[in-house]
């Protein structure tokens, strides 16, 4: 709608207390909006609590409730257990159930593994209700235990397999068409 505002970076390592004092004698200031406040830390909610309580600022935070494992973050727990008031912005998986899973993805997969906060935008995450989740885990699982079965089991090389790959996913778990299939050898 055409608003802007100077924003101010804060690390983890602030003292987000001690720079609302300093500016403020500098500038009154009306409010504190943080965005991605699950980054913060739990001495950091802390602060900006004392800060809507004692000096008579309010304090907006937005950000996410958990990590791509469904884990809290630091900066959301905290908020979770002090806010005075919670409002959810929902939204909608794929399927049309309400996302609460910020799924990671690379290569088309759900990750699983990996630090809990990598940077990124639709890029790298989804949202997801749990089912859809948990779903393209078991996926990505089974098609792993797929290759690792034909390769402890097949003999004859990369192309002996090639049967094998076009009978179960192809025809078995319909996730791709013949005709991908072999541009994906072709292209391999």
């Amino acid at each position: 709608i055409g608003l802007s505002a100077v924003a101010d970076v804060v690390r983890r390592d602030e003292d987000i207390h001690a720079r609302f004092v300093a500016l403020n004698e500098k500038q009154h200031i009306d409010v504190i909006i943080c965005d991605e406040c699950q980054f913060l830390t739990a001495a950091q909610v802390d602060q900006m609590k004392y800060i809507a309580e004692y000096c008579d600022t309010p304090v907006l935070c937005f950000g996410l409730r958990s990590d791509f494992l469904t884990q809290l973050f630091e900066g959301s727990k905290r908020l979770f257990e002090i806010a005075d008031s919670i409002t959810e912005i929902k939204s909608v998986c794929r399927c049309g159930k309400k996302a609460i899973v910020n799924a990671r993805i690379a290569d088309g997969r759900v990750v699983t593994v990996g630090d809990q906060i990598e940077i990124g935008g639709n890029d790298k995450y989804e949202g997801m209700c749990w089912g859809c989740w948990q779903d393209r885990i078991k996926k990505g699982l089974s098609i792993f235990a797929f290759f690792f079965k034909i390769g402890c089991f097949t003999f004859g090389g990369g192309w002996a397999i090639l049967a094998q790959m076009e009978q179960e996913f192809v025809d078995k778990r319909q996730i791709i068409t013949k005709s991908e299939l072999l541009e994906m050898v072709a292209v391999g």
